[in-house]
């Protein structure tokens, strides 16, 4: 497995150009390498629940499809797996109303633990 800290300063760089211009304004290959490890972050910092609670949700698609072009097949499953069980066949396309529905969960301890492991059923 490659040392996750030599991409630090790609992140840097990709990240700042995204804050600036939004998705759209990054490169093809950049957007994937920014959809990657933004999915990536936010998995860790509040598993599926957190990702889908930030702003990086908005590109749910995207996401799925760069893990895929990424070979990260396993990755691209667990997320639509997380989405379809958060949401049902239709992820809300906007933080605000991915944030009332989530809101509107009852307090499941198993959607609580939803995407702190990749063995777990969502």
């Amino acid at each position: 497995m490659p040392d996750l800290e030599m991409l630090q300063p790609i992140a840097g760089r990709v990240i700042d150009q995204h804050d600036k211009t939004g998705l759209p304004g990054l490169s093809p290959r950049d957007q994937i390498f920014y959809l990657a490890w933004a999915y990536s972050a936010l998995l860790a910092n509040g598993g599926h629940p957190g990702f889908f609670y930030n702003s990086g949700a908005d590109h749910y698609v995207e996401t799925v499809a760069a893990l895929r072009l990424l070979k990260l097949n396993g990755h691209a499953e667990w997320l639509e797996e997380a989405a379809t069980l958060l949401f049902g066949p239709d992820v809300p396309p906007n933080m605000m109303e991915r944030s009332e529905h989530l809101d509107d969960l009852d307090d499941d301890p198993v959607l609580a633990g939803c995407g702190k492991k990749p063995e777990t059923a969502c």
